[in-house]
């Protein structure tokens, strides 16, 4: 072999090293190869309810015995589920998800979001200022009466008797004796709506909405302090969630912002936003402080298994759900 050719055939081999070296390098920070699980329930359009075992690897869908859209949906216990929509439907899951049936929920109007505080007490709110309230683990529903006329989007506990809500042009209530009597508490971002509301316990909550509202109180509600976390591409918050005690994440319009605590009550931007997707994300659940998923628009989702503090953590895989937009997710409670 002339000195020409052993030249060239030294730099093929380098050049196929490096190449190599790349990949394994950039495969370090994608999502892992190996089963990952997770368990997890979404909702949809025309009753479309799926189910999987293995953070989003595999979807399984299930019979829900409605074409209502479901809008809303909670994991009580490792086996109970309740899944809200459209028309007052509630359906109701007793074997973690593989079967539904429909419960009597009082209504006829929109149901767009549900809460449960432990196995017994929920609250689902809607179109027209409608409410409804379980204590028997949603087998029966009561209407509560809100006294003013303003669709609810979100709604979540702080205790077993105190319930705050949030909706349309940013109307956020109270409650403090479960439902008999509410009150509007103050909201310094009051014409945008409020899309989700999430407490990590009876004092510190977040609520998120349009124009990239974030709100943050650590009075269980009565008050709420403006976060400015307005960077970045998003249009609108849609789902919030606290992966942990110090971290909350956000999801909206092509990406999701990771806020931490830094020894304070309240919530600071960790950087800019991660955009990984070109579509909305609609709601985000985790199954554990590493383990997530984030449902989005064209059958979209995203998900990690490294905590989600960074683009990098995040993985997005297409084509799930026959392509149709989900509307909500909930992480089955393990037992």
């Amino acid at each position: 072999m002339n000195s020409k050719k052993f030249v060239y055939l030294c730099i093929s081999i380098l050049t196929i090293i490096s190449a190599c070296k790349k990949t394994i390098e950039t495969n370090k920070s994608l999502y892992p190869s190996y089963p990952v699980q997770g368990s997890y329930i979404v909702v949809g359009p025309d009753g479309l309810i799926y189910k999987t075992y293995d953070n989003g690897t595999t979807w399984i869908a299930k019979n829900s015995n409605t074409t209502q859209s479901l809008i809303g949906v909670v994991s009580v216990t490792p086996s109970l589920i309740i899944a809200v929509g459209y028309g007052g439907t509630i359906l109701q899951s007793l074997d973690t998800g593989n079967t539904w049936v429909p419960v009597n929920s009082g209504t006829n109007q929109n149901l767009l979001a549900v809460s449960f505080f432990d196995n017994n007490n929920g609250v689902a709110v809607g179109a027209n200022s409608t409410i409804v309230i379980t204590n028997d683990g949603g087998n029966t529903w009561n209407a509560s009466d809100l006294g003013i006329p303003y669709s609810l989007f979100a709604v979540a506990f702080t205790s077993d008797t105190t319930i705050v809500a949030g909706g349309q042009i940013g109307i956020a209530v109270r409650t403090s004796n479960t439902g008999k009597t509410w009150y509007q508490v103050n909201n310094p971002k009051n014409n945008k709506n409020i899309n989700s509301i999430t407490f990590l316990n009876a004092d510190t909550g977040i609520m998120v909405g349009e124009s990239k509202i974030v709100l943050q109180t650590v009075d269980g509600g009565f008050t709420w302090t403006y976060v400015n976390f307005a960077t970045g591409n998003i249009i609108s918050y849609n789902s919030v969630v606290y992966r942990s005690e110090d971290s909350a994440i956000l999801v909206g319009g092509l990406g999701f912002v990771f806020g931490k605590n830094p020894g304070n009550p309240f919530l600071t931007l960790i950087g800019d936003e991660g955009q990984i997707t070109s579509q909305d994300l609609f709601s985000i659940a985790f199954y554990s402080t590493q383990i997530g998923m984030a449902i989005g628009s064209a059958g979209n989702i995203i998900r990690t298994a490294t905590g989600g503090n960074t683009a990098d953590d995040w993985e997005e895989k297409a084509n799930n759900f026959n392509d149709y937009i989900m509307n909500a997710i909930t992480a089955v409670k393990r037992k």
